[in-house]
Parts: C-alpha cells; structure tokens; sequence
C-alpha cells in the first residue's frame, strides 16, 4: 500500500510559533539526496596553567543541507508538483541573509512531555514516543547560509540542474 508523505523539507517567511500558523512552501522530493543535519558547538578553548585543557560550550547550533541531482528548473515537471529548482534559487536570492523558518519531517523520537527530555535508556516502551514520517517534524529558526547550481542540461522545456542548499540555525 503506497501513502503519500510531506515533502521533507519546508521553508516559511512567516510562521508565527506561537499560534503555529504560517504559510509553508514545500521544496521538491525529485532526485534529492539525503538530508543532512550536523551538530556545530561555538565554544571556547583553553590551556590552564597546570597544563590541563577547559573547554567551555557556549551554544550548540543545527547545520542541515540538503542537494538535488538532475532536478528540473520548472516545477510542473517535478514528479512531486513541489517548487523546482528556479523557485528554490529564486527564494534563496530573495531571502539570503533574513531569518526564516525550515521544517524537517522525519522520523524521529518524542520528548517526554513530563522532563521534558528523552526516556534514558535503549529500550522505549511507549510506541507513542515514536513518530514516522507521517506525523514527525522539527521547525528551525535558520539563515539560508549557502546555495550553489550547475546547469547538467538544457532542454526547450526546463533545465536540468544540480544544486544544493545549507541552512544555519539561529
């Protein structure tokens, strides 16, 4: 039985988190590569006079990229009717520098709503802290933090591109 999942990544000009409304643009499934997200630490670093090292994390920050593969310019040739790659360089050289909201939906485990943090341990019993794909995500306040394109081939109807967006977590 095949479903239909949300596009994995959606970005957002003007999501309100306070009332969680806001309108979400979805970027095109179409030949996407794997979805990236890195832990960045801003810290701070060093040597005491007794030789021994103090590091001091200062903050942690989402790094999370995504690229594309012979992705179509149009977004009426995406298998997904999700914005192609000219509407995704088109935001990115509207928005560059502004901060925006991405939403990732991916599978991922649920908080405890009583601490607040993740159940110790490997084992979960509570199949309700699982969420699939269907109904998992994380929202991200971010700076659009880099983008590169190159054209693969061109056609009368769209060109055919290779690209990849990084977003920064604010």
């Amino acid at each position: 039985m095949a479903y239909l999942i949300e596009s994995g990544l959606q970005v957002s000009l003007n999501y309100n988190p306070s009332t969680g409304s806001g309108t979400w643009y979805s970027l095109t499934d179409h030949n996407r590569e794997p979805i990236d997200t890195s832990v960045e630490l801003i810290e701070t670093q060093s040597r005491m006079a007794n030789g021994k090292m103090r590091k001091y994390v200062v903050s942690q920050k989402n790094r999370i990229s995504a690229s594309w593969k012979y992705v179509p310019s149009k977004t009426s040739e995406c298998v997904d009717g999700n914005n192609g790659a000219a509407w995704i360089e088109s935001f990115y050289n509207s928005n560059a520098g502004i901060p925006i909201y991405l939403k990732v939906v991916s599978s991922k485990l649920d908080p405890d709503s009583a601490t607040g943090s993740i159940p110790s341990g490997t084992f979960i019993t509570a199949q309700s802290r699982f969420t699939t794909a269907q109904t998992g995500l994380t929202i991200y306040p971010v700076f659009m933090s880099n983008f590169s394109k190159t054209i693969i081939n061109r056609t009368k109807l769209s060109d055919y591109v290779d690209m990849s967006i990084e977003f920064t977590e604010i």
